[in-house]
């Protein structure tokens, strides 16, 4: 090592470099982030222009039907109020809240003639008939990708099946259910499936597995995990003004969140770093019970594992999340560019289910059949082929809801902070792969824990 010369010319213009480098990549490190935040601005004034100009044809449409001035009063608005709207308006309406018509490109051939109104009464196909359309309520089909959290919301009987999973012994938080936690609800699933789709997929996951089975699956049952972060107040209060780059998650106060080295550190499901010094959410993780990459089982084993690659002088695999938080007690601790040190992590419950049979089969039920979760037929069929380590039959579906509810929340962690470079499904056959920067690796057997 050139600090080991002793030549002392040689010597300090090593200093002088290594200092010139780490100052060059501080500024290089505040660059990107001021050019995170300026596109993170650009971005947030259109979504709010759009939103005021949707609001301002609710209102419209509203007070044309004489109705209270709010989103759910569409509902009862006819394909007369629809008409007055201008062709462009009819377009933002329906992109806006159609779950099949998401692009322009979509609503090609779909116009507004004159006889738009007559056209539509009678049948016929067009702006004003598929704006109306687009706003009666959808029933809940687990082969289309229609399904709304705020739907699961109202629904009593599943609110009540999911708190008696997930939280049977009542020490949560949870929202008392009104309208405006329902639209919030619908806000988050749209925000989740937007980043999966526009950021998560393009970015960890290759061309050739975007169409991929399970991710089908998960961008479906995004409705579950959102209507559950917001059940159990797991969101900011206002997450309609954060752009897609923004950390959606409210901090670890109170009992929104529980902390796994409690007795909480014996259940499955999905967890989440807290980097108390930051005060920043930076991971998300899933735990399964006792077996490959969790030796001891639960949440709480799977910290214990991840405690020994943080402690560890070498990082073999290169990780991202040992080599930013390293442990004091590891020489990698020295390095300068750390995002902070393992002992200022907490780990808290995301998601936590008991690792029962009672559990497995009832996350193996469609919600159709008394369920929390939608499968088609080949999905289950899919989700039972696949060759998770350690897990039988209905065992496979608890693996595909911990898998669920991490990629869920990953989601929702901030660009900037956000620490994992995991595709997630791993045991499904998504494996991040570095020798081939991002490539993926067909995986028979099950995926690592994260």
């Amino acid at each position: 090592m050139a600090s080991v010369i002793p030549r002392r010319g040689i010597f300090v213009t090593w200093i002088s470099r290594s200092d010139a480098e780490i100052a060059s990549r501080a500024k290089r490190n505040a660059d990107i982030e001021l050019e995170i935040k300026r596109k993170h601005d650009v971005g947030r004034s259109k979504e709010n222009r759009k939103q005021t100009e949707d609001q301002a044809r609710v209102e419209k449409l509203c007070s044309l039907a004489g109705l209270e001035l709010c989103e759910d009063s569409i509902k009862n608005c006819t394909l007369q109020h629809f008409a007055t709207l201008k062709a462009p308006e009819l377009k933002e309406f329906i992109l806006a809240r159609s779950f099949t018509l998401k692009r322009k490109c979509d609503l090609t051939g779909l116009m507004k003639p004159r006889s738009a109104l007559v056209d539509a009464l009678q049948g016929g196909r067009n702006l004003v008939s598929v704006a109306s359309s687009n706003y009666e309520t959808v029933l809940l089909n687990p082969s289309q990708n229609d399904i709304k959290s705020s739907q699961l919301l109202r629904d009593p009987v599943w609110v009540a099946r999911i708190i008696s999973v997930f939280d049977p012994q009542g020490k949560l938080i949870k929202e008392e259910i009104i309208e405006d936690f329902t639209t919030k609800a619908d806000c988050l699933l749209n925000m989740l499936q937007f980043r999966l789709s526009s950021y998560h997929i393009p970015k960890r996951v290759p061309k050739s597995k975007h169409n991929h089975w399970s991710l089908e699956w998960a961008k479906k049952n995004l409705a579950v995990v959102a209507a559950y972060m917001i059940l159990f107040k797991h969101t900011k209060m206002d997450i309609s003004v954060f752009g897609e780059s923004k950390c959606l998650l409210a901090k670890p106060t109170g009992n929104s969140y529980l902390l796994c080295s409690n007795e909480e550190g014996g259940l499955v499901g999905a967890y989440l770093s807290y980097d108390a010094n930051e005060e920043e959410w930076v991971r998300a993780g899933k735990a399964t019970a006792a077996g490959k990459g969790n030796k001891c089982g639960g949440m709480k084993g799977r910290w214990h594992d991840h405690e020994k690659r943080h402690k560890a002088h070498d990082n073999v695999d290169d990780s991202q999340y040992y080599d930013l938080y390293p442990s004091k007690e590891s020489i990698r601790s020295k390095n300068p560019m750390k995002a902070g040190l393992f002992e200022n992590l907490q780990q808290f419950v995301a998601a936590g289910f008991a690792p029962n049979d009672a559990t497995a089969a009832q996350f193996e039920k469609d919600y159709a059949s008394g369920g929390l979760f939608f499968y088609t037929s080949d999905e289950k069929a899919s989700v039972l082929r696949t060759n998770f380590s350690g897990k039988l039959g209905n065992q496979k579906f608890s693996e595909m809801v911990a898998y669920l509810f991490e990629l869920g929340y990953d989601l929702a962690l901030s660009r900037s902070h956000n620490v994992s470079e995991s595709p997630g499904l791993e045991g499904c056959g998504l494996r991040f792969d570095k020798r081939r920067a991002g490539a993926t690796i067909d995986c028979e057997g099950d995926g690592d824990d994260e």
